[in-house]
């Protein structure tokens, strides 16, 4: 027993070749690891935006419902030419463009704006929403803490894709992230 603690005692740490292979086991994981959760954290973003997209189509058909039911029109818009409404929502301050004054009621006090304000009060981010032939919004485009359009139109959402970075990067181009509702795959 004695002969086993003096044992013991004399090793008194791990040696140079230990360590290296226990860092160079370390650096293969991190190697592996790394792009992995870095796509991840990619997809859930993109995940998110195309969910917000969702929400925002939502939005504008219930502003709009409301609307027509207080009386006001119909957004126009045609099966070749769908209306784009554009909402830009940047330091607690929205703005929409395409909705004209003849689509308003007067006695109805909430704005497209005012309702998008108040669903997403501390947001920063640009959407284009379409809103078809029927007066229904049918298509978004969402971009995170941009301030103007992102490109992708009608034309993309009739064809069904999109020529976004890569097959793997769906939802990614140039860098920057986009939500879009009805989901947009890749194409060239």
């Amino acid at each position: 027993m004695v002969k086993k603690l003096q044992a013991l005692k004399a090793k008194k740490g791990f040696t140079l070749v230990e360590l290296i292979v226990v860092i160079a086991i370390i650096g293969v994981l991190a190697a592996i690891l790394i792009p992995t959760l870095t796509s991840q954290i990619t997809k859930s973003k993109v995940t998110s935006a195309d969910s917000t997209a969702k929400e925002l189509i939502q939005t504008v058909n219930t502003w709009i419902t409301e609307n027509v039911t207080q009386g006001g029109a119909y957004p126009s818009a045609t099966s070749t030419n769908w209306l784009k409404v554009g909402i830009s929502m940047q330091n607690s301050t929205c703005t929409t463009t395409g909705i004209t004054d003849s689509m308003k009621v007067s006695d109805n006090p909430t704005t497209l704006a005012d309702q998008v304000k108040a669903d997403y009060p501390n947001a920063k981010f640009y959407a284009t929403v379409f809103v078809n032939e029927e007066g229904k919004a049918c298509a978004c485009v969402y971009r995170e803490k941009a301030t103007s359009e992102s490109g992708i139109a009608q034309t993309d959402f009739e064809a069904g894709k999109y020529a976004w970075d890569s097959n793997k990067k769906v939802g990614v181009k140039s860098g920057a992230i986009y939500g879009t509702s009805p989901k947009l795959p890749y194409g060239s």
